[in-house]
């Protein structure tokens, strides 16, 4: 089945955020995870920034604590949380589902186990602001080891740069 997306593409003035940051999350037993990627998000330090947290499969029971959690990090920024139903790996649907939920001028993608560096975001809206003609602009990917007391033991870019751009296209959106 085609869908045609174009009618969910807003004009350039009728934006109601900055920049939306879409999360997938499918285990509701990594919320505390989950609780470092949000604070993560609220260490952006954006206005306009809104995040749709998109949850695989999770009961009433679930969403009700994911929520609870939300409203107790009592987060700078509107979240949005959508469930999405469905059998097998349905990691490209959850991100569609996000995007086709979104109203911003800027779309970031962080999946629950994952952060931002701070200020991170800052720095991609500057390279968008920067050369507008791009339409895609990323980050690399970079690993860190933690000791108990949250400090840095191991760093490491498991991938190069060229191919992460491709690799993130293909397997999540072609």
């Amino acid at each position: 089945m085609n869908t045609d997306y174009s009618q969910h593409i807003p004009s350039e003035t009728s934006y109601t955020n900055l920049v939306t940051i879409i999360t997938r999350i499918h285990d509701s037993s990594k919320f505390d995870l989950l609780e470092k990627c949000l604070l993560s998000v609220a260490d952006q330090h954006i206005e306009k920034l809104e995040q749709i947290i998109v949850c695989q499969n999770f009961s009433d029971d679930q969403l009700s604590v994911l929520k609870t959690l939300i409203l107790a990090l009592k987060l700078p920024y509107a979240i949005r949380t959508i469930n999405v139903l469905g059998k097998g790996d349905i990691r490209s649907k959850l991100l569609n589902e996000g995007i086709l939920r979104s109203d911003s001028k800027y779309l970031g993608f962080l999946d629950f186990d994952d952060v931002y560096e701070p200020m991170a975001l800052r720095a991609l809206i500057k390279s968008f602001q920067l050369t507008p003609d791009y339409s895609l602009i990323g980050g690399c990917v970079k690993m860190r080891w933690l000791d108990t007391k949250g400090n840095t033991t191991k760093t490491h870019y498991p991938y190069a740069w060229g191919q992460v751009r491709v690799d993130l296209a293909v397997d999540n959106f072609l």
